[in-house]
């Protein structure tokens, strides 16, 4: 509701969340990795939607649900390249 006290904070969130990934995304599509006709812009919207609606389903049921892998697969589906199955973090 637009008047609790942290609907300001969710709102900058997502606009947050939205701008930096859209910035990420057209870095991609600089170094020519993106697929052709993808908007970052909007395929920002749309893995965001599509992490949202992956969370309301793993909480819903832990077992049958893999995040990591369904968003996995989304995104690899925006790219030319191949995605890493492992990000390694160090």
């Amino acid at each position: 509701a637009p008047d609790h006290p942290a609907h300001g904070y969710f709102v900058g969130r997502y606009a947050r969340t939205r701008a930096e990934l859209a910035a990420s995304l057209e870095v991609t599509r600089a170094q020519g990795v993106l697929r052709d006709g993808v908007d970052p812009a909007l395929a920002a919207v749309v893995i965001i939607a599509v992490m949202d609606g992956l969370q309301v389903q793993w909480l819903l049921d832990r077992e049958s649900v893999d995040m990591a892998c369904a968003l996995r697969d989304h995104i690899a589906g925006l790219l030319t390249v191949p995605f890493p199955a492992r990000v390694q973090v160090s």
